[in-house]
């Protein structure tokens, strides 16, 4: 079972990529994926704490990527360098 809001949360972040999906122009998607998907997921997964666990962020990112349909092809490298960038922006996730 689900803590509480927790599925709304994810339902959030789907919304937030298929728009970001639709909102994309060529050659720009993953800089989008990175900012709409990546970064509020980053965010999500800090405040309910399970940033932190046994469970890889690399595993968790192809997670999302597969539950949501992104193909192989679309999805950003690197997401440890993209997540250490962000958390250095903005001081924590």
């Amino acid at each position: 079972m689900c803590p509480p809001g927790l599925l709304e949360k994810v339902l959030d972040i789907t919304a937030l990529s298929l728009q970001c999906h639709l909102k994309v122009k060529a050659g720009d998607h993953r800089t989008q994926i990175r900012k709409l998907l990546i970064e509020e997921f980053l965010v999500f997964l800090s405040a309910e704490g399970l940033l932190e666990n046994e469970l890889p962020l690399s595993r968790k990112m192809e997670a999302l990527f597969n539950w949501i349909g992104i193909k192989q092809t679309d999805r950003p490298k690197g997401i440890a360098a993209i997540a250490r960038k962000f958390k250095q922006r903005r001081g924590a996730y």
